[in-house]
């Protein structure tokens, strides 16, 4: 019995959101368009079209370009370092920063490769709540 492998759909998402990325480099289709054109089947012989790139930075790099790409990796490179350099003095303050660079870790380097989650939107209440805790400890 010969059998192929095939790359999965989230593999041809993936590729295609590259293509839209390289017709529109600079600015990108547009926030809310489709970046991904990836037909599959799935197991019960349906066919399905994925149109998003199950991939945060693909999905910015398609939809915003090279220039939200850059801002949006500056936004997250700030409040990143930002909670790094936040020395806190107290136990609670200890807890409540490592929560946030976990948070951090979690939503955005692990989930975000695997995952756009409608535009990151739970990436956006995160980068609120750890920059305005950092703002707060720090005056």
């Amino acid at each position: 019995i010969e059998q192929n492998i095939e790359p999965s759909a989230r593999v041809h998402a993936w590729r295609t959101s590259l293509e839209t990325f390289q017709h529109d480099p600079l600015l990108g289709r547009g926030i809310g368009m489709p970046i991904a054109n990836a037909e599959f089947t799935d197991p019960s012989g349906n066919r399905h079209l994925l149109t998003d790139a199950h991939n945060t930075y693909l999905s910015v790099l398609g939809e915003t370009g090279l220039i939200g790409f850059l801002t949006f990796m500056s936004i997250i490179c700030f409040i990143t370092l930002s909670l790094f350099r936040w020395k806190p003095e107290s136990g609670s303050n200890k807890t409540i920063r490592l929560c946030l660079l976990l948070a951090m870790l979690d939503a955005f380097f692990y989930q975000s490769l695997t995952g756009s989650y409608e535009d990151a939107r739970h990436l956006w209440v995160l980068f609120g709540i750890a920059a305005s805790a950092n703002l707060i400890h720090n005056e």
